[in-house]
């Protein structure tokens, strides 16, 4: 057996710091922020370049954050996993059975497994739900905010069981999750999964006004008519119309701790991952990508790999875990505009996970 190279913090901050700057001269944002985690470290490094405001011009540091946009599905999947374990409800039942007082057709036949696998035939927000965001950007959404787009336009029951990815199918998951939890659905994610993993700078996005957010930047053809989001330290839209949707504020040394624990059992029993990563019915077997309950599925030249992307106006994240390497990276940035933000990040952080193995991982003899 070859001896592993050596693996250790300043290994792993020499694989970083090449491609941040090769990948901050490919895309003008302000500043972009990556956290590795390793288990054999026992906590996350980081690294980060650019700056946190164009106009302040101050240095990026790790400990800034970063609205995470879709990858706070995470959590809502990983709460619902340990609620399903726990016996709270079957993943198979329909939900009308955990909202009996939501008069919604269609709850009849939804389930659990449909939300998390967004397989429930429900579509995205409508006109009439983004013309109100846009005229009342800063108004605190209520349950029936998300439900009236249901009403408006039914899930349709022939389309149960096919594909659409909808931040609606979150939403009605944490509508769920809140309804079972006690003290509701953000208190048990931080009580069950964000302080036992010490994720201190992870918590609900749920106001404008976030400490040590960063700016963000969303380009000139945002639908905010803007560019910067974030005006006198207060976003200038309510991040808490997102919900289950994603709903956190985060960095990139949480996430990529998080996105471990996720894949190691401490988010929720490691019996259900299997299920977690299911190749849906009508999915190629030759297919090297699907949606899990979660997170996406996917292979590459660095194998088998999950995770999960992120969106809101000014900001995108991206993190994945690495079966072969044991590792997981996450990244983030404050533009997510086209002009700006030229490339996928999942290369880039593919590009970090060769570095981390070429440095951590032993190469297997011929």
């Amino acid at each position: 057996m070859l001896a592993a190279p050596p693996c250790d913090s300043d290994s792993l901050e020499s694989a970083l710091s090449g491609v941040l700057v090769a990948m901050h001269a490919r895309n003008a944002v302000p500043g972009i922020s990556v956290g590795i985690f390793a288990p054999a470290l026992g906590r996350s490094v980081t690294a980060t370049i650019g700056v946190s405001d164009l106009v302040r011009g101050r240095q990026l540091t790790p400990s800034d954050r970063f609205l995470a946009g879709s990858v706070g599905k995470t959590f809502f999947a990983a709460l619902a996993l340990r609620a399903a374990s726990r016996g709270s409800f079957a993943l198979d039942a329909p939900i009308s059975r955990l909202l009996p007082a939501v008069r919604i057709a269609a709850f009849q036949w939804i389930t659990p497994r449909m939300l998390l696998t967004h397989t429930s035939g429900i579509g995205e927000y409508d006109a009439t739900f983004m013309t109100s965001l846009l005229d009342e950007p800063l108004r605190v959404r209520t349950t029936d905010d998300w439900l009236d787009v249901l009403r408006r336009q039914p899930p349709a029951r022939g389309k149960a069981g096919q594909f659409r990815y909808s931040d609606l199918n979150y939403v009605v998951l944490a509508i769920v999750l809140d309804a079972l939890e006690p003290g509701g659905a953000y208190a048990a994610i931080d009580r069950e999964l964000l302080r036992p993993l010490g994720m201190s700078g992870t918590e609900a996005s749920t106001r404008p006004s976030l400490d040590q957010l960063v700016t963000g930047y969303d380009g000139p053809a945002s639908m905010f008519g803007r560019d910067d989001m974030l005006v006198d330290g207060s976003l200038i839209y309510n991040p808490q119309f997102e919900w289950g949707g994603g709903g956190f504020i985060s960095t990139p040394s949480d996430l990529a701790r998080w996105m471990w624990a996720f894949r190691a059992g401490r988010a929720f029993p490691d019996s259900l991952w299997p299920q977690v990563v299911a190749r849906p019915p009508g999915v190629s077997d030759t297919s090297q990508s699907w949606r899990g309950m979660g997170v996406h599925v996917g292979r590459s030249a660095l194998g088998a790999h999950v995770g999960h992307s992120g969106y809101m106006p000014g900001y995108v994240s991206w993190v994945r875990w690495y079966e072969s390497l044991d590792v997981s990276i996450a990244m983030q940035a404050n533009a997510a505009d086209t002009v700006r933000l030229r490339d996928d990040g999942f290369d880039w952080l593919d590009s970090i996970a060769k570095r981390v193995g070429d440095r951590c991982v032993s190469p297997k003899p011929e």
